[in-house]
């Protein structure tokens, strides 16, 4: 967990330099991200995000990055929260399969440890995955719910999915 929050530190200053310094030639916040705070800006004044041209996605969206208007840095920052949330929820997945795979117990130890090791480094160190939300990209929402639902399931908690507390 805490690579993957190096990891993503790391790529939000870079984002937050290239913001301030202008000294890359490219842009470091995805194009859709200046969308969305545009279509938050219009869901604070009480009009829809709709009426940004080219916000294509949820409302949902637009009134999560409300606070967008205020400290642009937001929704990159629930992003990469996000990002470390699908490690963890990663891992927790791993446990589980691991668990009702049941290897003999003199193995069981040294590979539960192995892959879970695996699947969360997969997922937290690597730099794409970190970079597309430390960009702005809203992508790991998806993954975020995806891969949650699958823990819930793994973990027979049904009910939580279908509980109105989540």
């Amino acid at each position: 967990m805490l690579v993957g929050l190096r990891v993503t530190g790391i790529c939000v200053s870079r984002a937050q330099i290239d913001e301030e310094g202008e000294c890359f030639e490219v842009n470091f916040t995805d194009v859709d991200y200046r969308v969305f705070t545009d279509a938050a800006a219009y869901v604070r004044r009480g009009r829809s995000p709709y009426e940004r041209a080219t916000y294509r996605y949820t409302p949902l969206l637009a009134w999560l990055l409300v606070p967008n208007t205020v400290w642009p840095e937001f929704g990159k920052m629930i992003f990469c929260v996000l990002d470390i949330a699908v490690g963890y929820d990663c891992y927790e997945t791993a446990t589980a399969t691991l668990l009702a795979r049941k290897p003999s117990k003199r193995t069981h130890s040294r590979i539960t440890r192995e892959a879970k090791q695996a699947i969360v480094i997969f997922w937290l160190a690597n730099p794409l995955t970190a970079i597309i939300s430390a960009r702005g990209n809203a992508d790991v929402i998806v993954c975020a719910a995806v891969v949650h639902t699958l823990k819930l399931l793994l973990n027979n908690q049904v009910c939580a999915l279908l509980d109105d507390s989540i």
